[in-house]
């Protein structure tokens, strides 16, 4: 789920500029891209060589409290 400061919809319109972000939401090709994300508990850690935790502004917010991913991680140490 995108944070207010990344989703180009959101009511505070701070990335409503944001068109790359908004053409991916508003493309049905892209957007099944995401509809069936598998969730971090079912991902195989040994069917990877590395985990890449991305950036930007919702980590600060999403991520801090998420205990699945910081489970994901310590399987992958």
């Amino acid at each position: 789920v995108a944070d207010g400061f990344s989703d180009p919809e959101d009511a505070s319109g701070y990335s409503a500029h944001d068109i790359l972000s908004l053409g991916f939401k508003r493309s049905p090709t892209h957007a099944a891209l995401l509809a069936d994300t598998a969730s971090l508990a079912s991902v195989d850690v040994h069917a990877y060589d590395a985990v890449f935790v991305t950036g930007g502004q919702s980590p600060m917010v999403t991520f801090i409290d998420d205990t699945a991913l910081h489970a994901l991680i310590a399987r992958f140490h």
